[in-house]
C-alpha cells in the first residue's frame, strides 16, 4: 500500500483493474474520462463480470450437472447450460454496444476510441464462447470490437494461450 507501505493482496478481476488504475494514474486509463462511456464501461463489464462469468466457473458447473433443473431428474447438459447462460449475456452486450459502437465505427465496447474497462472484460469471454462453441454470428458488433481488441499488442500478450503457464 502505498500509504501505509504494507503489502496488500487482491482478489475479484473489478476491484484489481480499479485499483491499477487508481495506482498507476500515467498508465493507460481503463475507465474513460467522459461520465457517459466510464458509465457504459462499468455496465458492459458488469453483465460480464455478474451474469455470464459466474455461472461459468468449474464449481458452479460441476454443481449444475448434479442438480435437478426445471423438475427432471438426472444429470444436466453443462455446455448447453453454459452456452444457455452465454448466448442470454452477449445478447444484452449487443444490444448496448450495437448503440455505442456500431460495427462501422471503429469504437470500442463503450463507444471510446481505444479500450476501456468493458473490452477487457469481454474479449476473454467471447474466449471462453469459442471455447464452448457457441455461435457468435448474431453479434456482429460484438466480433467487430473483439477483433479490434485482438489486433492490439497488449490483448495479444493476454491472450490465453500467451500466458507461461498455457497447455500446449
Amino acid at each position: 500500500d502505498a500509504q501505509t507501505g504494507e503489502t496488500q493482496s487482491l482478489t475479484q478481476s473489478l476491484a484489481i483493474i480499479e485499483f491499477l488504475e487508481e495506482a498507476y494514474p500515467a498508465t493507460h486509463k481503463v475507465l474513460p474520462t467522459c461520465i457517459t462511456q466510464r458509465a457504459r464501461a462499468r455496465q458492459i463489464a458488469e453483465i460480464v463480470n455478474s451474469s455470464i462469468q459466474p455461472l461459468q466457473n468449474l464449481y458452479v458447473l460441476r454443481q449444475v450437472k448434479t442438480v435437478e433443473l426445471i423438475g427432471v431428474p438426472g444429470e444436466t447438459d453443462v455446455k448447453a447450460f453454459s452456452q444457455q447462460v452465454i448466448v442470454r449475456g452477449l445478447t444484452a452486450i449487443e444490444a448496448l454496444v450495437s448503440k455505442y459502437a456500431p460495427v462501422e465505427s471503429n469504437r470500442f465496447a463503450a463507444g471510446t476510441l481505444s479500450p476501456s474497462l468493458a473490452d477487457i472484460c469481454l474479449v476473454p469471454q467471447i474466449y471462453n464462447a469459442r471455447r464452448q462453441n457457441v455461435d457468435l454470428s448474431a453479434y456482429p458488433t460484438i466480433n467487430a470490437i473483439v477483433a479490434r481488441c485482438e489486433a492490439l499488442p497488449a490483448f495479444q500478450q493476454a491472450a490465453p494461450q500467451n500466458q507461461p503457464d498455457a497447455k500446449n
